[in-house]
Formats: C-alpha cells, sequence, structure tokens
C-alpha cells in the first residue's frame, strides 16, 4: 500500500470523511520528510518498518491516507538532527515539531475531530451526534478541559492508540476500569447488568457516520458516542431545538434513556419498558452517582 504525505494532499488542508481540515501550521513541501524517514527510527512493531507499515495499513487513519505527519508535523527538522540533539530536546521536553494544539489541549485529533467546534455538539435529528465530534462530545463532559471547571484532564491517547484499529488487541490503550477504582469506582448495583461492560450503556452506537436504523422502537447510529454520561433527569431532552445537544445545568452534555436503555427496553421485546421505568432502572445502576 502506498502511503502519501500530507504535502501531496492539499497545502492548504487535508480532507477527512467530506471535511477540509486545516494545516496552516504546516509550511512548504520540503518541510514534509514522509513515513519511510520516520520508520528508520520509530518503528511500532516488532521494530521492523515491513511490520509496521503492514499493522497501520489496517488503521482508518492510514486508508484515509493519513501518516505520521498529518498527527506529529511536517518532519525534516526533526529527522536532520543528531540523537544527541534529540535527547537533550527529550530532557527538556521540547521537540522540533509544530505545536498543532498548543499546551492547553495538545492532542492531535481534535484537528479532524471536532468538526464543528469543541463547545458544541451538533446532532442528525433528536436522537444522533453527526460524525467526527468525539473531542465536542469529550469536551462537554467530565473527562476533558475545555473550561476552566475542574475537570478531569484526560485525551484521546490516554486510551487510544492512534497507530492501531480500535479492535486491534492494544487499539485501547486504556480500559474504563483502570480510572474507575477507588473514589472513581461506580459499581453497578443491578444483579441482572452484573456481565454488561461499561461501554454497553456508555459508548452507545448514537452517531451517526453513515446511516442510522431502527430495531423496534430504538433508533440507533453506527459510530459509537464519546458522551458518555446518562442523565436521569425526566426534564432533560437530548435535542435543544436548534440541531445542538442540550447542555444540563452544570454545562455538560448528557446520554438520555432512550439511546442507553433503549438498546434493551426498546427493541420490541420481552425487556421493554416504558420510558418512566428506564428513568427509574437508570437511577438503581450506580445509586451513589446523582444524576446530572
Amino acid at each position: 500500500m502506498k502511503f502519501k504525505t500530507l504535502a501531496r494532499l492539499f497545502l492548504s488542508g487535508v480532507v477527512v470523511a467530506g471535511t477540509l481540515i486545516s494545516t496552516e501550521a504546516f509550511s512548504a513541501p520540503e518541510d514534509f520528510v514522509g513515513m519511510d524517514a520516520c520508520l528508520k527510527c520509530h518503528p511500532i512493531k516488532k521494530k521492523k518498518k515491513e511490520a509496521t507499515l503492514k499493522q497501520f495499513s489496517k488503521n482508518k487513519h492510514a486508508k484515509l491516507e493519513q501518516t505520521c505527519e498529518s498527527c506529529h508535523g511536517p518532519g525534516a527538522k526533526h529527522s536532520g538532527m543528531k540523537a544527541s540533539e534529540l535527547t537533550k530536546l527529550k530532557k527538556a521536553k521540547k521537540d522540533t515539531f509544530v505545536d498543532r494544539l498548543g499546551p492547553k489541549y495538545g492532542d492531535a485529533c481534535v484537528h479532524c475531530h471536532a468538526v464543528g467546534g469543541k463547545d458544541t455538539v451538533t446532532l442528525s435529528g433528536d436522537l444522533l451526534v453527526n460524525f467526527l465530534q468525539e473531542s465536542a462530545e469529550m469536551g462537554n463532559n467530565l473527562h476533558m478541559t475545555y473550561s476552566d471547571e475542574p475537570r478531569r484532564k484526560v485525551s484521546c491517547s490516554m486510551c487510544h492508540d492512534a497507530h492501531l484499529p480500535t479492535s486491534a488487541k492494544k487499539g485501547i490503550k486504556r480500559e474504563c476500569l483502570a480510572c474507575h477504582q477507588k473514589k472513581f469506582a461506580m459499581p453497578v448495583e443491578i444483579a441482572a447488568m452484573a456481565d454488561l461492560g461499561c461501554i454497553d450503556c456508555h459508548m452507545p452506537l448514537a452517531v451517526k457516520h453513515e446511516k442510522e436504523g431502527k430495531i423496534g422502537n430504538y433508533v440507533h447510529g453506527d459510530v459509537k458516542s464519546h458522551i458518555f454520561g446518562i442523565t436521569a433527569d425526566p426534564d432533560y431532552k437530548f435535542n435543544d431545538g436548534s440541531g445542538k445537544a442540550a447542555k444540563n445545568e452544570k454545562g455538560m452534555v448528557r446520554l438520555t434513556v432512550e439511546q442507553t436503555c433503549g438498546a434493551c427496553h426498546m427493541s420490541g421485546k420481552q425487556h421493554d419498558m416504558t420510558r418512566e421505568e428506564m428513568l427509574t432502572m437508570a437511577t438503581k445502576v450506580h445509586p451513589e452517582k446523582k444524576a446530572e
């Protein structure tokens, strides 16, 4: 498979899923060295370039012709330095790459995964989020720091390895329970849900990329959501009336029982519940956590 440098796509931007992502921080084609140059020093699998290329080729980023420099910035200056010089920079916590986002965010993912902005989650209908808004979804819950409120400093790369597909063995670097222990523990108190994983409820298919579907009365998309939080507030409506996800009194977006519990309890099967029953159940899953 041939990998093209970002410069060969567009000097002014990159097209990702039909959206032009600005790369104004980048300058000229000669600033880019291509993946082959990067892999001379940075193979990510068994220290073999061929294995790394094969592994990366399975990633959706590779299929969209994204390369090392798409995320890390142009590498000419970096690759032209001596190892001893790079070691000094590493110890000083500095580097020669373009700082694409600045110290507050520090995650290149935002350049593509915040279509529409970091503060607003736009919707497709009343229950589904538009694609490529993971950073906006995360930025409007407790995990990220897109405000001055004391939220957790969780970045995309803390959980994801961008070099691997999420289905790969090490594609997910950190599971939910790596953090949700002790004071952050959220034990499940409903016995019938004991075999469910965190993402079964907290990462529903509430994002529409290519298609949406309906099972019984349950409306779903084809990509998992990164909003995580679920509300049991009966008055909260996901769509604020303007095609954007509503924020609660704490300024956070929340998933509703229709998007989460509905996967099992609105599908037209024997376990179906009314909305009121799902709201009551939602308050009992993690009873020590107050509904937001």
